[in-house]
This record gives structure tokens, C-alpha cells and sequence, in this order.
């Protein structure tokens, strides 16, 4: 899937959260693609190309972190920004 530097790849278990990103990403003019677990990240990233990822630290299963740590340990992806962004972040307001 190429996208021409317009992707988007949330990461997040709530899909509230997936919802209300998306909703403001796109009226923004992203491209957003939405994963609920980050099993499989290499893969998922390489079918999207996303030019920035957001991730939810806390999600379960491999867990932010890990997968942040497996996506930068390989040379085509270690580009790619990744941003953190606690559930907190966003249920508080």
C-alpha cells in the first residue's frame, strides 16, 4: 500500500480512543489506519508506510514499548516517527 506520505498508524486496545483520532486525523487530511494490538507491527508497517505512528504505551499483548523497539531495530523503519500517548492523555479531558 503506498500512500505518499500522508499515513497515519494509530496503535491503541480502545477503540474509542481509535475512533476520536481517526475522526480529528482525517477532517485534517490524513490517511488513518488503526491496529487494536502490536502483533505483527513489521508487517503491519510495512503494508501502510506510515509517515508517523502513534502509540499507546499500556497496550497489551507486546506492548508499546517492545513493539517501538522491534520497529527500530530494523533499518527500513527505524525512520519512522513514533509518538507515545498515555489513555490518560486523552480520557481526562
Amino acid at each position: 500500500m503506498e500512500t505518499a506520505g500522508n499515513a497515519i498508524l494509530i496503535f491503541d486496545d480502545d477503540k474509542d480512543i481509535l475512533s476520536i483520532c481517526s475522526y480529528i486525523l482525517e477532517e485534517k487530511g490524513w490517511v488513518v489506519h488503526t491496529s487494536i494490538n502490536c502483533n505483527g507491527i513489521i508487517q503491519k508497517v510495512s503494508f501502510i508506510k506510515p509517515a508517523v505512528i502513534l502509540m499507546d504505551n499500556w497496550i497489551p499483548d507486546q506492548g508499546g514499548i517492545v513493539a517501538t523497539r522491534q520497529l527500530k531495530s530494523s533499518n527500513e523503519f527505524k525512520h519512522i516517527p513514533v509518538i507515545y500517548f498515555p489513555p490518560t492523555a486523552i480520557s481526562k479531558r
